[in-house]
C-alpha cells in the first residue's frame, strides 16, 4: 500500500483489475469455519443424520470449499504475477538508467 498525498492510498492490488478487497477473503473463511464447527459438532452430525441431509451437507461443503479454493487459487496467482513484475521492474530499472545514461555524449570542457 502506498500513501500519496494526504489520505489517499494506492493498492497493487486495485491496478490489477478489479478484485476482492482484503475483507472478502477472510469473511470466506470465517463462514467455512463457523460451518464446520456447526457441522461437525456431535449436535451437527447427529442432526444431518436424523433428517437424512447428508446429500445437501455435502454439495453445501463442496460449493464453499470450491469457491475459498477458487479464491485462494486467484490470490496466489495474482502475487505471483505481481512479485515477477516488481522483480522485473527492479531489474530493469537500474539497466535502462546505466544504459541510457552511458549514451549520452559528454561534454567536453
Amino acid at each position: 500500500m502506498l500513501r500519496l498525498r494526504g489520505e489517499v492510498y494506492v493498492s497493487a492490488a486495485g491496478w490489477a483489475g478489479h478484485l476482492p478487497g482484503p475483507g472478502a477473503h477472510p469473511s470466506l473463511r470465517v463462514q467455512m469455519t463457523g460451518y464446520l464447527q456447526e457441522i461437525l459438532g456431535i449436535s451437527g452430525i447427529m442432526l444431518v443424520k436424523a433428517f437424512g441431509r447428508e446429500g445437501a451437507e455435502r454439495q453445501r461443503f463442496a460449493a464453499m470449499n470450491a469457491e475459498l479454493r477458487n479464491l485462494e487459487v486467484r490470490q496466489n496467482l495474482i502475487g505471483q504475477w505481481f512479485g515477477t513484475l516488481m522483480s522485473t521492474l527492479q531489474t530493469a530499472g537500474p539497466a535502462l538508467m546505466i544504459l541510457f545514461g552511458g549514451s549520452r555524449p559528454r561534454h567536453q570542457r
